[in-house]
This record gives structure tokens, C-alpha cells and sequence, in this order.
């Protein structure tokens, strides 16, 4: 009964470390897998980090997001579980309306939708509930979260 109590033990470890060890990851080349936040829906991770630094080209992440980030509440601390990002050609919400992206339950938003990023755009962020925020900046980018929290506040909404 020992015996069989061991050896079960040790099959179980081995196991265990083989199924580890299978999980490592590897960069994907794969940039065709569609994502895109969902109002509602929480799968999303890493609030306030630079999303792109894993879901681009040869990295981790699945799929290639041309825009990503996270939204907080004015704290700055707890974040939005709803609302969209809205890009326009022109400020304040003005010019054509190039693509409308939604918050998720955890805060982020991201989607692997193509941006012609080669263009400068205006950003807004509509909270749901009837308020409107307008980024006086152009942006030419979609990776959010790498000023925003870094080298500017943090996304956030009144």
C-alpha cells in the first residue's frame, strides 16, 4: 500500500510538471485573431498597463490591437465598467467618426480592428450616462496606455 501510495505521488509531480512545462509561451506571429471589448463582458487584465506591449506582432498576447487602454473614474483609481471611445477626424467630437469602441466591465478597451494610424485623430470618451469627454490633442496612435498613467494621467472621467 506504501508502494502504490508513492508511486502515485510521484506520477502526480511528474504529471504536474509536464503540464506546466507544455504551458510555456512562445511569441505568435499570428496577428489575424479578432479581438475587441465587450460592454459587460470582463476578460480583459492588466488595467492602467500598455496593452500593445503584449498583444502586437510576435509577442504573447493574442491578437494585434490598434487601440487599447483603460478608463478610471475621477479618483483615478476605480474604473469605468462601461462607456465607448470614439475616434474622430476632427476635435471635439467634429469630422467623420472613424471607429467607436467599447469599455468592458473591467475598465479596458482594445480590439484588433485596422486604424489607418498613419492619420492623427481626436479621441473621445462617452461614460454611459450622458458625459462626454474630448482629448484636445491629436493622437496617432492607439496604444493608450502608454502616455496615459505614464507620461499623462491617467484616462479618467468626472
Amino acid at each position: 500500500m506504501r508502494y502504490f501510495l508513492i508511486l502515485l505521488l510521484t506520477m502526480l509531480f511528474v504529471g504536474s510538471f509536464a503540464l506546466v512545462s507544455s504551458c510555456k509561451k512562445t511569441p505568435s506571429n499570428n496577428c489575424t485573431a479578432v479581438r475587441v471589448s465587450l460592454p459587460g463582458v470582463g476578460l480583459s487584465h492588466n488595467n492602467g498597463q500598455s496593452c500593445q506591449r503584449c498583444h502586437v506582432y510576435q509577442s504573447f498576447g493574442p491578437g494585434c490591437f490598434s487601440i487599447s487602454g483603460s478608463v478610471y473614474q475621477a479618483n483615478k483609481i476605480d474604473f469605468f465598467t462601461q462607456g465607448e471611445i470614439r475616434i474622430y477626424t476632427e476635435p471635439n467630437g467634429q469630422g467623420q467618426l472613424k471607429g467607436t469602441f467599447y469599455v468592458d466591465s473591467r475598465g479596458n478597451f482594445y480590439s484588433t480592428a485596422n486604424i489607418a494610424w498613419g492619420e492623427e485623430y481626436y479621441v473621445a470618451f462617452d461614460d454611459g450616462n450622458g458625459n462626454t469627454m474630448h482629448m484636445q490633442n491629436k493622437v496617432n496612435s492607439g496604444n493608450c496606455n502608454s502616455c496615459h498613467g505614464t507620461f499623462a494621467n491617467r484616462i479618467f472621467a468626472p
